[in-house]
């Protein structure tokens, strides 16, 4: 299978995990709890299953350790939490947008660390893909929208911390696999996350509604174990760049979802994915 299809699929995850985060939060539980049980059920998981099916996706030099670290604290944990917190601050249609920044930073930060060749075609499909998310978060839909300066701050920190996944993993994969990239990277999330939430009330009120563990389950492996590993080996033959804009299929996915749920369809909508979808075509006209 193809990167292009990879990373695209792995985009296409990402944007239904919107589903099962809203019925967690009907549930009682808050952003913050929902994001640490993303990285922590995804690190036990994966532990759990790469320990039987291949321990060799185990082994990694304790000199790589703080780039998992950084790939998992940062690109992962950092990311949601950060969203979370923006969304809670301004509005969810702002902290997306913000999010989206990402393909501007990774573009910007890779051209001295991987020597990649920033030129027109990448600056116009990195400004095309933003300018969709924007239209597809409804920014121009004539809302209202609530503003805010550390809304702006943990939305903005929030599409670094998604950029670093991309440039960290660049380093990474050149040593090891997408498997054992995204194994340690959740492990060190998950370690992380232990921090952000009250462990034994957590686990009481998923031990007294069980229906919860089904929706964490299906956001740790479906929404975050599978995007995140296909990400990773779509990032192996794939520009950062290049694979963050790809990426942005979720923004676009997520409004899918909405439509087939019930809610309006409205022309900012079709802009927003006819501008995200010519940037992913705009990518692949030619090789780089």
């Amino acid at each position: 299978m193809s990167s292009t299809i990879l990373i695209f699929l792995s985009g296409v995850l990402w944007g239904i995990m919107g589903l099962f985060v809203k019925r967690l939060t009907l549930l009682g539980f808050t952003s913050i709890e929902v994001s640490a049980l993303r990285w922590i059920s995804a690190a036990v998981l994966l532990l759990l299953f790469i320990s039987v099916a291949d321990r060799k996706k185990l082994r990694v030099k304790p000199r790589d350790l703080p780039k998992f670290a950084a790939s998992g604290i940062f690109g992962m944990l950092a990311l949601s939490t950060l969203l979370y917190m923006s969304m809670g601050f301004t509005s969810i249609a702002v902290a997306d947008v913000l999010m989206y920044t990402s393909p501007i930073w990774v573009l910007i930060s890779s051209v001295p660390l991987f020597g990649e060749r920033l030129d027109a075609r990448k600056i116009i499909a990195v400004l095309l893909a933003f300018l969709g998310c924007v239209f597809v978060c409804g920014l121009f839909d004539g809302g209202a929208v609530r503003v805010s300066l550390p809304g702006i701050l943990c939305g903005l920190g929030a599409g670094v911390a998604y950029a670093s996944y991309s440039v960290v993993g660049k380093f990474i994969l050149r040593d090891y696999d997408s498997v054992t990239m995204t194994l340690w990277s959740s492990v060190f999330a998950g370690l992380g996350a232990l921090f952000l939430i009250d462990v034994p009330d957590v686990a009481w009120r998923i031990i007294g509604s069980p229906v919860s563990l089904v929706y964490v389950l299906l956001i740790a492996v479906m929404c975050t174990i599978a995007p995140f590993f296909l990400y990773s080996l779509g990032l192996r033959s794939r520009a950062a760049s290049r694979a963050a804009v790809l990426a942005c299929a979720e923004p676009v996915t997520a409004a899918v979802i909405s439509v087939v749920a019930g809610e309006a369809f409205h022309l900012t909508l079709a802009v927003g994915m006819a501008l995200v979808i010519s940037a992913i075509i705009l990518l692949q006209t030619k090789k780089g």
